[in-house]
C-alpha cells in the first residue's frame, strides 16, 4: 500500500474513534482553503494578530474537565502530539504572519461532522437537535411542534433558501410557557439584521395567519461581524447551552425542572413586543452571558456588560486583544482554524479510503 495512503487511513480511523481532539498541531495548521458567504461587513481588523493563543471548540479549562479521561492511552497519545501549550502558542506568535484566505462557510455536512466530533470527544452530551435546510422544512417542523402535546424541547439548525445563512432556534413548551410553543431565535447577526424578516415572510407569518398559537423571543445583540461563520455561532450556541444544562443543572439535581432553568436564562432578560412584525414577536435586549463568548466586537461585549470572570469557561476575556489600535475578540478566528484542520483531515482521509477501495475493487 502507498505509505501516504496508509498514513491517511490511520488518521481517519483515529478520527472515527474520537482520538483526534479539538486541538491541532503546528504542522496541521498549514492546511487551509478559502471562500465567502453573504452577510454583514465586520468592523474589526483581523490582520497582524498579536498575543495569539489557539483555543479548542471550548476553552482549555473546560476541555480538561470534559474531554475523554486522560487515563485513556489513546487520548494521552493524541494529547502528546496535538495539545496546544503556552510554549507552542508563544512560538506561533513569533512566526512571521502571512496573508490567509477567508474560510469557506460551513455546509450542512460540515456541521454534522463537527457535532459528531463533539459527541466522540466530550463527556457532556448535546441537547436534542435536528436540521431544517429550507423554509418548507422549518415550516413543517414548527407546525408539528405547535400541535404536539406535553413538554417538548428541540433545537433546530436552520438555513434559508438561496441565502446560506445559518441560525439556531430553540423550540420549547412546558407549564412555564403556559403550554404554548415558545421559540428562542438565536441569530448571530442579531435583531437588527434582515434574517428575522426572512423568517417572518417565509415561515412564521404563514403560521400566524392560520391562527396557530406560539411566540418568538429574539435576542438583540449582533455577535457576528464576518461573512462566513454564522454556522459556527449556531454550533457554539447549542454546545454552550448543552454545557450549561449538564454542568450547572444536572449537578444541582433539578430533575424535570432543568429545561425551565435553561429557559430562565432568556425569560429573565427584559423584552419588548415588536408590533411591526407581530405582537407575539419579542425583542430581548440582551443575550445570556454564556452565549457572548464568540462576539467579534469587543465594544459589543462591553456595551452589553458581559460579566463573567476571566477564568470562566465561557468568558471572552482571554481572547480579546489590542491589534493596530483596535480591541478585537479572536475566539471565532482561532476556533475556526481548528475546525478547518479537522474537516480537511477528514476529507483527505475519506478520499484516501475511497481510492484504496477502488484499488481493491480493480484487483478483483
Amino acid at each position: 500500500m502507498n505509505p501516504i495512503k496508509l498514513a491517511l487511513n490511520l488518521i481517519f480511523l483515529l478520527f472515527l474513534n474520537g482520538q483526534i481532539p479539538l486541538l491541532a498541531s503546528e504542522k496541521q495548521q498549514e492546511i487551509r482553503e478559502g471562500g465567502g458567504e453573504k452577510g454583514s461587513e465586520g468592523d474589526e481588523n483581523y490582520d497582524n494578530i498579536e498575543n495569539r493563543a489557539t483555543p479548542p471548540l471550548i476553552p482549555q479549562e473546560e476541555e480538561e474537565l470534559y474531554s475523554s479521561p486522560p487515563s485513556s492511552p489513546s487520548r494521552m497519545t493524541a494529547r502528546q502530539f496535538l495539545q496546544i501549550t503556552p510554549e507552542k502558542a508563544k512560538k506561533q506568535r513569533e512566526k512571521p504572519s502571512s496573508p490567509s484566505k477567508e474560510p469557506t462557510p460551513l455546509s450542512l455536512s460540515d456541521i454534522k461532522l463537527i457535532l459528531t466530533y463533539h459527541k466522540k470527544n466530550y463527556l457532556y452530551p448535546l441537547l436534542n437537535y435536528s436540521f431544517c435546510d429550507s423554509y418548507a422544512s422549518l415550516k413543517m417542523k414548527l407546525n408539528e411542534l405547535i400541535y404536539e402535546k406535553g413538554t417538548l424541547s428541540e433545537f433546530l439548525f436552520n438555513t434559508y433558501d438561496a441565502i446560506g445563512h445559518w441560525s439556531l432556534l430553540w423550540a420549547y413548551k412546558s407549564a412555564k410557557t403556559e403550554n404554548i410553543l415558545t421559540i428562542i431565535y438565536l441569530d448571530s447577526i442579531g435583531f437588527e439584521g434582515s434574517y428575522k424578516r426572512h423568517l417572518f415572510e417565509n415561515v412564521i407569518g404563514h403560521l400566524w395567519e392560520k391562527n396557530q398559537s406560539f411566540k418568538i423571543l429574539m435576542p438583540a445583540p449582533k455577535r457576528q461581524n464576518d461573512k462566513f461563520n454564522c454556522a459556527l455561532f449556531a454550533i457554539n450556541d447549542l454546545r454552550a447551552l448543552s454545557w450549561f444544562y449538564y454542568e450547572k443543572l444536572e449537578k444541582e439535581h433539578h430533575g424535570e425542572d432543568n429545561y425551565n432553568k435553561l429557559y430562565e436564562l432568556f425569560k429573565g432578560i427584559p423584552s419588548e413586543s415588536y408590533h411591526d412584525i407581530d405582537p407575539n414577536f419579542y425583542r430581548l435586549t440582551n443575550f445570556p452571558d454564556i452565549l457572548m463568548q464568540g462576539t467579534q466586537s469587543v465594544s459589543t461585549i462591553r456595551k452589553h456588560k458581559v460579566d463573567l470572570p476571566e477564568d470562566h469557561p465561557k468568558s471572552p476575556v482571554p481572547y480579546c486583544n489590542d491589534t493596530d489600535g483596535k480591541s478585537v475578540n479572536q475566539f471565532i478566528a482561532y476556533q475556526r482554524e481548528q475546525i478547518d484542520i479537522i474537516l480537511d483531515l477528514e476529507r483527505q482521509a475519506m478520499e484516501a479510503i475511497k481510492e484504496e477501495e477502488e484499488g481493491l475493487d480493480a484487483s478483483w
